[in-house]
């Protein structure tokens, strides 16, 4: 699946998590048992990424402003 994804030219966050509990044939009380795994660091990342484009920097600038922040955030070697 991940091999189809990458190839495919694979977008984050277009409600995947819908299609695959379709394409697993889960049914609907079968998706309370599942959780979103987010690591702190991403989570960080999106967070500023997502300020980021606010402030009217392209979807790149954004990414690489977030990089560049998160790299130095304190909380970041704290583990947090």
């Amino acid at each position: 699946m991940c091999h189809e994804r990458v190839t495919a030219g694979y977008q984050p966050g277009k409600n995947e998590g819908s299609a695959l509990f379709a394409n697993a044939g889960l049914e609907e009380e079968q998706r309370p048992r599942f959780v979103r795994v987010l690591p702190n660091d991403f989570g960080r990342v999106l967070a500023t990424q997502k300020k980021m484009r606010e402030t009217g920097m392209s979807e790149e600038e954004a990414e690489m402003a977030a990089f560049e922040v998160n790299s130095r955030d304190v909380a970041r070697v704290g583990g947090r």
